[in-house]
């Protein structure tokens, strides 16, 4: 995560405008965005996992 939010300040910071090269940089930094996305997915899966284990443990505690 650290990572991203160094890329993105360093994309930021160094970011000039070009003619004609606007559309390449939006395709480029969607793509990147997709990829956040679904490594937020994959996170939210992994939590998911993780909350489900803590309910089945309370539950068998219960017992």
């Amino acid at each position: 995560m650290e990572t991203d939010l160094k890329y993105i300040k360093e994309y930021l910071s160094s970011f000039e405008f070009e003619k004609n090269r606007g559309e390449e940089e939006v395709k480029r930094l969607r793509k990147y965005r997709a990829c956040l996305l679904e490594d937020i997915h994959t996170q939210q899966q992994c939590l998911d996992s993780i909350d489900y284990l803590i309910n089945e443990i309370k539950k068998y505690d219960k017992l």
